[in-house]
C-alpha cells in the first residue's frame, strides 16, 4: 500500500461502491419477495411476515442513494489529514493518530466499531484537541492502510521540515 504512494498523491478512502450496490440489490429482492408473498403467494389476508418482507425497501433507498453520492469520507495527503474535504488537521500540528474500536455501549455487539482517532494542537494551544472519524464496515480502505497513509505522509512531513531546517 505505502509504494503506491507518493509525495503528490492522494489517499482516499471511500465507500465500496459493488459492496453497497450488492446489498442494495439483495434488500430489493427481499422487498419483490414480500410483494409477491402479499398477491401470488398467500393473498391479500393478514400476513404479518409478508409486512416485514416490504419493509426491506427502507434499507434498499438508504443503500442506493448511499452508492450514488459515495462521498469521500476520509482523504490523507501532504497537507494533513481531511474528513470530507474539511482539514482537520496539518502535519505539523498532528500529536499522534490512532485507530480503536468504539466500546460505549456496544460491549455485546460483534460488530467492528472502529474509529480514527486524531489528537492535534490548535494555534499553538497548551492541550491538543481529539477528532473521532469513525470508520464503517463499507469502506474501500482498511484500518491498516488507513494507519499506513499516515504514517508515510508523517514521514515525508518529518523528512521535508528536517531538509529545510538544513
Amino acid at each position: 500500500m505505502a509504494g503506491k504512494l507518493h509525495p503528490d498523491s492522494e489517499f482516499v478512502v471511500k465507500e465500496e461502491i459493488v459492496l453497497v450496490f450488492i446489498l442494495t440489490g439483495l434488500s430489493i429482492l427481499i422487498f419483490i419477495y414480500g410483494i409477491l408473498d402479499l398477491t401470488v403467494i398467500t393473498g391479500l389476508k393478514d400476513n404479518a411476515s409478508a409486512f416485514t418482507f416490504l419493509a426491506a425497501i427502507v434499507p434498499a433507498i438508504y443503500f442506493f442513494r448511499k452508492g450514488f453520492r459515495n462521498p469521500v469520507s476520509l482523504r490523507i495527503n501532504r497537507k494533513g489529514i481531511y474528513e470530507g474535504n474539511r482539514l482537520i488537521t496539518g502535519w505539523e500540528s498532528l500529536v499522534k493518530a490512532t485507530i480503536t474500536q468504539k466500546t460505549e455501549g456496544k460491549w455485546k455487539s460483534v460488530q467492528d466499531n472502529f474509529q480514527l482517532v486524531i489528537d492535534f494542537y490548535v494555534g499553538g494551544g497548551v492541550k491538543p484537541f481529539r477528532h473521532v472519524i469513525p470508520l464503517t464496515n463499507t469502506q474501500n480502505k482498511s484500518e491498516e492502510e488507513v494507519m499506513a497513509a499516515i504514517r508515510y505522509f508523517v514521514g515525508l512531513h518529518a523528512a521535508t521540515t528536517s531538509q529545510t531546517a538544513r
